[in-house]
């Protein structure tokens, strides 16, 4: 997966997993407001490169790899797949968000960073998908936690 190109990075896993578009849609949580993002000059970039250059040899290995599968998939159907998965985003976007908000109670973020959170249409809130699409990361994996140790404690008295 490369960051710069999500959505294409989640179009190859679901044809790669044999899986649908419902099973990749999302929405953006927890990013970080433009607003916070710094900007560094060249020389600045130039020198994290070189401090980073084992990083950045990775990241250009798979940069390219990424390249020949798009390739391999076709760039027409990408962007045919890209573009439904993006609508699919926008309609559950649609359905499920009355607006976006930075530094909600139920969002952890760093001090003076704006952290993107989202509040729900009335009525979207009983919403099962609208629920898991907007539950922060920390949240949700104490839920996933729970459900886990639910199905191990179940599975374990079997094997007694």
């Amino acid at each position: 997966m490369v960051a710069e190109y999500f959505d294409e990075s989640l179009i190859l896993m679901k044809d790669l997993f044999c899986w649908s578009l419902d099973d990749f849609v999302y929405v953006s949580l927890n990013k970080r407001s433009t607003d916070s993002v710094k900007s560094v000059s060249v020389e600045t970039t130039v020198r994290m490169r070189e401090w980073n250059s084992g990083d950045v040899m990775l990241y250009e290995y798979f940069n390219h790899t990424f390249w020949e599968k798009v390739h391999a998939f076709g760039l027409d159907r990408m962007q045919e797949e890209v573009k439904l998965l993006r609508e699919k985003r926008d309609a559950v976007y649609e359905m499920c968000i009355e607006k976006q908000a930075d530094n909600t109670p139920r969002m952890w973020h760093p001090l003076g960073i704006k952290v993107g959170d989202f509040i729900l249409k009335k009525g979207a809130e009983n919403n099962h998908l609208c629920k898991r699409m907007t539950r922060p990361e920390l949240l949700y994996t104490d839920m996933l936690r729970k459900l886990q140790y639910q199905k191990f404690k179940r599975t374990s008295l079997k094997n007694f």
